[in-house]
């Protein structure tokens, strides 16, 4: 479709409001792509959730590109994972430190509260009222279609009208909605 007089541009729904979701909604944006956030949850981030992530040197390099380099810095460095039975006899770990050298381009392995990475991921995406990349919240797919241009005709579970979709973007988690509408 036709926004605004220019280029026909894709339609684009992202299901799943969490870290996968914002980040794809958040590169989307950067591209200059209009996308729309799905998720069936109340919130984005959920205190009560709230749950510690260990983030290899891979993510941080990957949220420091996005621009998350202070946040990547005020989370806890870790530099090595010991794993000790109850008589304190080391039976394994991880030498992050390593890890980072090696594979990480020297980015370190940190620890972070997921709601502080959900929070950092939304807002620079300019929160839920974004007019290029809006966010619903309590809305997930209820059907989605093969139409004969190759698009999906997909419906929702909340008051949103239907709409024929170019991309669809299965980030809702392990029991996928997206993939079980898709897949079977």
């Amino acid at each position: 479709a036709s926004r605004g007089g220019g280029p026909a541009m894709a339609s684009v729904i992202i299901s799943g409001g969490g870290i996968a979701g914002l980040c794809t909604r958040l590169a989307l944006k950067r591209l200059g792509v209009a996308s729309e956030l799905i998720d069936l949850a109340p919130a984005v981030a959920k205190p009560d959730r709230d749950e510690p992530l260990l983030l290899l040197p891979n993510a941080t390099k990957i949220l420091t590109a996005l621009g998350f380099a202070p946040l990547v810095g005020r989370s806890q460095s870790l530099d090595r994972w010991t794993i000790v039975n109850p008589q304190g006899q080391i039976l394994g770990g991880v030498d992050f430190s390593r890890l980072s050298e090696e594979h990480g381009g020297g980015h370190p392995t940190v620890m972070m509260r997921s709601s502080d990475l959900l929070v950092a991921l939304l807002k620079a995406g300019s929160g839920t009222k974004d007019p290029l990349c809006p966010v619903r919240m309590v809305t997930g797919l209820r059907s989605l279609e093969q139409q004969p241009d190759a698009s999906l005709l997909a419906s929702f579970t909340a008051k949103m009208p239907a709409a024929s979709i170019d991309l669809l973007v299965g980030a809702d988690g392990v029991g996928s909605k997206t993939r079980e509408l898709r897949c079977g």
